[in-house]
């Protein structure tokens, strides 16, 4: 692959960003206190490892780390962040990608 096609592979900020809102609106038809499906959250740690190339020293997004399917749930798909964390941290990891986003936004 040339560097320009993977150069057009990467997704740009706001792509991220508009990602993020879609991916908290799915998440916002599970209640806040639900294991986060391990598809989704794998989703989430996708748009979280770009989010971390496009801003390498921001502190939030350092500290930060990635969810991890639950060994007990493997069978159910599940991660081991709750529907509500995984939300909280979007409206982070958007804010760090575009500080223009606005918190009711994300």
């Amino acid at each position: 692959m040339e560097a320009a096609e993977a150069a057009r592979d990467e997704l740009a900020a706001d792509e991220v960003v508009r990602r993020l809102a879609v991916l908290d609106a799915a998440l916002g038809r599970f209640p806040a206190g639900l294991v986060c499906p391990w598809p989704l959250a794998r989703v989430f740690n996708q748009l979280l490892a770009r989010a971390k190339e496009l801003r390498p020293s921001d502190p939030v997004l350092l500290g930060v780390g990635f969810l991890k399917e639950r060994e007990s749930d493997v069978e159910e798909g599940g991660s081991d962040a709750l529907v509500g964390t995984v939300q909280a941290l979007i409206g982070q990891v958007s804010i760090a990608v575009d500080p223009a986003v606005s918190p009711e936004s994300s």
